[in-house]
This record gives C-alpha cells, structure tokens and sequence, in this order.
C-alpha cells in the first residue's frame, strides 16, 4: 500500500499483484488535483492487478484523471481497479482488460485522445459524474465486451474525428444519453446493446 501525492514513471517498470485482489498493489494520493500516477517518455509500464485509487474529492478542486499515460507510453492493465479515470494521450498504446474503472467525479472514466491506440476488453466502466469513455483528437482502438453505465453524463462521447471502434458492448443506464457522437465520420459500433438511457439511445 502507497499513499502519494503523485507518482511520476518515466523508465519501463512493472508493479504486479499477486494474483488476486485482497493481495494487490494499491497506489492512492492525498490530493484530487494531481494524477495519482503519470506515465511519461517512452516507458512501458504493467498494472496487473492493481487498485489506483485518486483522493477523496474536495469541493472546488478541479479532479485530474488518476491515471495519466502521455505520449509514446505503453501501458498493460489486466484484473485492475481504477478509481477516479484514466487519460490516455499523444501516441500512447495500451491493453485495458478485465478491469473495473469506477469513475467518480472524474470528467471522463476513460479518455481517449491525440491519437492513443488503447485496447479494452470485458471492462466495468460506471459510476462517474461526467462521461463514461470520451474520444477525441484522432483517437483509434477498440472497446469491446465492456459494460459501460450509470453515468451523470453521456456513457459514451466520440468527437473531432476519432477512429475508435465499438463492439459488443452493454451501454446502459445513463442520466443523459446512451452515446453522442459530433464530428467523427470514421467512429464504427456494431453488435451493442444500448437501452434504458434517460434521453437518447
């Protein structure tokens, strides 16, 4: 267990749990304004079995992301907890599996952008006050067989010509609509099963 104010990663590293939640890594911070990890350079970095969770919120403070991986990481996540949301920007390349991202009062569980290339598969994405997953800024990958729910905001947000691809996704139970897409023509959903979102499918 780790208590910081922010961890900066800069250098290939792995921090791996044992295999099972009650014996996993746990890295969380005091403060809500500053991530509680940021993965910099070119580092390739393992979150297996991991709980990153940000601080408490504090009213009037802007929330950072806990998770922020910049340009040119590389980043594997499997049977993870997250709690407080991930920015995944500038050329960064990841896996995201079997993991929950419990969003909070972050503005995005899971933010795609500047042409991040980020794999998720089978990941419980909910709980968040903004949008579930946003992309943005040219962002590709593929989100699959993920249960996406119960946000304030839309579940899903594409916008400024992001290429991400959907599929077989459970997208459901949000305070506004189901997905909202602005100006992404290359944005593919096939297979979804989008229902009881308070406005738009």
């Amino acid at each position: 267990y780790v208590e910081t104010d922010i961890v900066t990663i800069s250098r290939n590293l792995q921090i791996i749990g044992m295999g099972n939640v009650s014996e996993s890594v746990t890295v969380t911070n005091r403060l809500r304004s500053a991530p509680v990890i940021e993965v910099l350079g070119e580092a390739e970095v393992d979150f297996s079995w991991m709980r990153i969770m940000s601080g408490e919120e504090v009213g009037g403070i802007t929330p950072a992301p806990s998770l922020v991986c910049g340009a040119s990481t590389q980043i594997t996540m499997k049977n993870s907890l997250l709690i407080g949301g991930g920015l995944f920007g500038g050329h960064c390349k990841g896996n995201l599996v079997q993991s929950e991202i419990k969003c909070r009062d972050a503005d995005a569980g899971l933010d795609l952008n500047d042409d991040s290339d980020i794999l998720v598969q089978k990941c419980d994405i909910h709980l968040g006050s903004g949008v579930g997953v946003r992309c943005r800024g040219r962002a590709n990958g593929v989100i699959e067989d993920c249960d996406i729910y119960k946000h304030q905001l839309t579940n899903i947000l594409c916008k400024d010509n992001c290429k991400t691809s959907f599929f077989r996704n459970k997208i459901h139970h949000s305070h506004d609509s189901g997905v909202i897409i602005v100006g992404s023509q290359n944005t593919t959903f096939e297979s979804n099963d989008i229902y009881q979102n308070d406005k738009h499918g």
